[in-house]
């Protein structure tokens, strides 16, 4: 109830915003959020434009290269986060997709490990759990095989627009179970409910977007943010 009342509050006071304008409560949210001070938010308006931001900025940052992703996967409908997800149904009829990316079995470290090792991946994107893969966790070996490859300078893409702000138990089952916060190189896209979506982007990477690379409209409504202030 005190969520609802705060959203009625701000919505009786200001309920449009534009991007042009600074945004407080806002930065109150990612203040809020922000779990430690090495990542800044990137906040948009769905699950797949967080992956399309974290797509981008891998281009980016390592142009050139292929971005690596596993069938069966999920990551969006849009295009680049549809071009990273490796199922037919949902790729069906729009062709050509983004070039570069590639993909590979989902827990199969020899397989991924040969990916590797033939191909110029720049990064992975991955779920914690797949979801439409039939509910497959990610094994302990393969997260291993994770590592190995952020320590040869890959980036990783660790979409938890799914898993994130509670659902599997833990507020990100990234920190808890798999990774305890190891990977220096991290993009982190997740959404939570009544809340625009939203990319953990590494602070160093944010020297590579430059003015107009990525921008949002409806993340910036005012009355989006007194709920998760509350939350």
């Amino acid at each position: 109830m005190k969520r609802a009342n705060a959203v009625k509050v701000q919505l009786d006071s200001l309920s449009h915003l534009s991007n042009l304008y600074q945004n407080p409560l806002q930065e109150d949210v990612a203040e809020k959020l922000s779990q430690n001070h090495s990542y800044k938010a990137f906040f948009c308006n769905s699950g797949t434009e967080a992956n399309e931001a974290a797509l981008k900025l891998t281009r980016l940052i390592k142009a050139g290269h292929k971005i690596l992703a596993f069938t069966d996967g999920f990551h969006g409908r849009t295009f680049g986060a549809m071009s990273a997800t490796m199922q037919e149904k949902i790729q069906a009829g729009f062709a050509p997709l983004l070039p570069d990316f590639v993909a590979t079995p989902y827990n199969d470290v020899a397989a991924l490990q040969q990916v590797v090792e033939n191909e110029k991946i720049g990064a992975i994107i991955f779920e914690i759990v797949q979801g439409e893969g039939g509910v497959l966790p990610i094994r302990a070996d393969f997260v291993e095989a994770l590592k190995t490859c952020q320590q040869k300078g890959i980036l990783l893409i660790v979409d938890e627009v799914q898993t994130g702000i509670g659902r599997t138990g833990k507020f990100f089952l990234l920190n808890i179970l798999i990774l305890n916060r190891i990977f220096s190189q991290l993009l982190k896209p997740w959404q939570m409910v009544f809340q625009p979506a939203q990319c953990w982007l590494k602070i160093t990477m944010l020297t590579i977007f430059l003015l107009g690379n990525m921008a949002q409209l409806l993340a910036e409504i005012p009355w989006l943010w007194p709920a998760p202030i509350k939350f």
